[in-house]
């Protein structure tokens, strides 16, 4: 009986990931997070060659053991006993049409349907080093190698490219109808009616083999040699030098590559880290310092999600697309526990650690002596541009506008620990203070003689804690309490707590939208709630916990930034709600700790949010405006269906003819190429029309004992 069973077969991908555009370029600073592969998820050989990706989107890695396809859950290897003409693997090129060719040391290949198709014993390729294969707009694969430029199709001979002068050929690159050529200490193009130009040593082409080429969108031409790296700019007659001040190159382990870093500039593996050189601004290096697991990179590669690869000693996949950078005490901070922060009207970023205060300025962080050891909660910016902190002592301290002098403010006497853990200027110039253990404080006439009033809301227990403060747009100050939530309007408190629909817990921390509406949160976990402010008395709107997808039920800081979304941090990561979802931020989206510090944040005005945590300080980059990625599906790899196999990917429903009565039993294996976020994916099944409820399948593997007819 004939029965179109793929057709009628769905694997449905539930991901829930809230994907980000691409973030592809590295930071002018901080640490980078990466995952790194390995033998334990079965890529064996750990020297790589070279990197690509096919027409399914399956990751290919080039080494000098075989070919490894990377399906997001492990690697699985062509090799000799697979067909491969050499172990080898010096270049990838794949097709529209889902073959993927193969350049080996020891000849040229193609992958079809997972079988290794050869060359013809008498094809020029059959048995040549292959350098670097180009597919051109009209299906034609061009191959450079040892023995020249070669031009051919699948199914007939390769030929030497017409007109070809002779000798090696490395690196290809392709701009328009032009083709350009890397030889031995040769630069040649091709233009797109056969024609060849040729430049040389006398050019300004190093005297060395041309081994990489990349065409930049602005049209400008790179250049790679073993020792230089070289440019030519549209319409010049020589090429010039890249710009001054590059760190060496050094020698390349394996080939030397360039990449387009998918921003208008360049990527540079070079013996001493990842090079990049963007189409604006400074050029960046991307080393073990930064992050990166191996001092060297050989390869990089860009995937169609964003992703970064990079090649050395083993395969690193840069976590979260470099949307986050992480600055620890590796960097310069006195500690990795951070806690205030604040940008200052010159735009120096001030950090308070559990070993002192630091400042970050265009050189990186460092300390600021005069508040070596003491730890500040918080810092506020006062309206002559002195910086206010307050922390774990029993004073505030002021520095002033031109950073030259500190001052030690004693708090009043009191019978609590007089620790201050929130500080808000108002309309009027007075500086409010809020206490861990002793209340409220009301500090009048701060830059000259400071005197120190009582400000607690009525109705607060003695020594109560003001976790706290904000003034909104009508001069109202909020004060987050111990009691519930207060304000101050026209010198008359007025208290809400449980009985307004707060939960039974002190607050810890209060976060106001700009649309009137405000986020707080508990000191116990009890998740957040959403209150309008914009009336008379709060109204509680709603609650939101970890039954409704909040990471966690302790809150311990909120942001929001310029676009109205609220950041939490929390214990396990950073996560941001916005109109239509949230998403949730962790090691493998780039954090270098997932536990963030209470009261740390600070918002920039370019949408810039930094988070403070046990770890160091957390920085996620402004995301530029674009189209929102599409979630990722899901594919089949392999399929078995009783004695017949088929083991290349299905990208729609396809009919497989006839299945006999017998063949009753079916196996696949799928996968969705979402790299990213391999962690977080889950996937059910079900046979459309004819079973009504998707199943969850724990694993990527399917198996079906019984006959659908």
């Amino acid at each position: 009986m004939r029965v179109p069973l793929l057709s009628h077969f769905r694997i449905l991908l539930l991901a829930g990931l809230g994907l980000a555009l691409s973030a592809s370029g590295i930071p002018q600073s901080g640490r980078m997070v990466f995952r790194s592969y390995g033998p334990s998820e079965g890529l064996e050989h750990i020297s790589l060659t070279t990197l690509s990706q096919d027409a399914a989107g399956f990751l290919w890695v080039g080494t000098e053991g075989g070919a490894y396809r990377f399906d997001g859950t492990g690697f699985r290897l062509w090799s000799l006993p697979e067909g491969l003409p050499s172990a080898w693997v010096r270049a990838f090129g794949a097709a529209p049409d889902g073959r993927l060719w193969i350049g080996t040391r020891g000849g040229l290949c193609y992958l079809q349907d997972g079988k290794v198709q050869t060359l013809g014993p008498g094809d020029p390729l059959a048995a040549a080093q292959i350098h670097q294969i180009l597919l051109d707009a009209q299906g034609q694969v061009w191959v450079a190698a040892e023995s020249g430029l070669f031009c051919g199709r699948a199914g007939a001979p390769f030929r030497l490219a017409e007109g070809w002068p002779g000798g090696p050929a490395y690196a290809l690159t392709q701009a328009g109808p032009d083709l350009w050529v890397g030889g031995a200490s040769v630069l040649r193009r091709r233009d797109g009616v056969g024609a060849w130009r040729t430049w040389t040593v006398r050019d300004g082409v190093p005297a060395e083999p041309v081994k990489a080429l990349l065409v930049t969108p602005s049209g400008m031409l790179w250049a790679r040699t073993p020792g230089h790296l070289r440019r030519l700019a549209p319409g010049a007659g020589r090429r010039g030098p890249p710009p001054r001040g590059l760190p060496p190159l050094g020698v390349a382990v394996y080939e030397e590559s360039l990449c387009p870093d998918g921003n208008g500039g360049l990527f540079v593996p070079t013996a001493k880290g990842l090079l990049q050189l963007p189409s604006g601004g400074p050029w960046r290096l991307l080393d073990e310092s930064r992050g990166l697991p191996s001092g060297w990179a050989n390869q990089t590669f860009i995937d169609r999600s964003g992703n970064l690869w990079v090649a050395s000693l083993g395969l690193h996949r840069l976590q979260g697309k470099g949307a986050w950078e992480n600055i620890t005490q590796l960097d310069g901070l006195p500690a990795d526990s951070i806690w205030g922060l604040l940008r200052d009207r010159a735009g120096v970023l001030w950090a308070g650690t559990s070993g002192g205060l630091a400042r970050l300025g265009a050189k990186g962080p460092e300390a600021f002596p005069a508040a070596a050891g003491l730890v500040l909660y918080t810092l506020k910016e006062g309206p002559d541009g002195a910086i206010w902190g307050a922390g774990e002592h029993p004073f505030l301290l002021r520095i002033s506008p031109d950073r030259s002098r500190t001052t030690r403010i004693p708090l009043p006497p009191s019978p609590g620990l007089a620790i201050a853990i929130s500080l808000a200027f108002d309309r009027s110039g007075a500086l409010w203070v809020g206490t861990a253990h002793d209340g409220l404080w009301r500090l009048t006439d701060p830059g000259g003689r400071a005197r120190f009033q009582r400000g607690e809301p009525p109705g607060t227990k003695a020594l109560t804690a003001i976790t706290a403060l904000h003034e909104d747009a009508r001069g109202r100050l909020w004060a987050a309490t111990g009691e519930g939530l207060a304000c101050l309007d026209q010198g008359r408190w007025r208290l809400w707590g449980r009985e307004a629909g707060f939960r039974p817990a002190p607050l810890s921390a209060l976060a106001v939208l700009p649309d009137g509406t405000a986020w707080v949160a508990y000191r116990e976990p009890m998740g957040l709630t959403q209150v309008d402010l914009r009336g008379e008395a709060p109204r509680v709107m709603r609650q939101w916990t970890r039954q409704d997808g909040l990471a966690s039920d302790s809150v311990y800081s909120l942001a929001v930034d310029p676009g109205g979304r609220l950041w939490v941090g929390g214990p396990r990561g950073v996560q941001r709600l916005d109109g239509t979802g949230h998403r949730l931020f962790r090691r493998e989206d780039g954090l270098a700790s997932t536990d963030c510090n209470p009261y740390s944040t600070w918002v920039d005005p370019d949408g810039g949010i930094w988070f403070g945590s046990t770890g160091g300080l957390l920085h996620h980059h402004p995301e530029p405006e674009g189209p929102a990625q599409s979630p990722p599906g899901a594919l089949f790899v392999t399929f078995r269906l009783g004695a017949r196999h088929w083991e290349r990917p299905f990208l729609a429903s396809e009919d497989l003819g006839d299945v006999r009565y017998g063949d009753r039993t079916l196996a696949a294996h799928f996968t969705s190429l979402a790299f990213e976020h391999e962690g977080r994916l889950r996937f059910q099944a079900r046979l459309a029309g004819l079973d009504e409820d998707w199943v969850d399948l724990p694993t990527r593997d399917l198996k079906i004992g019984r006959a659908y007819v």
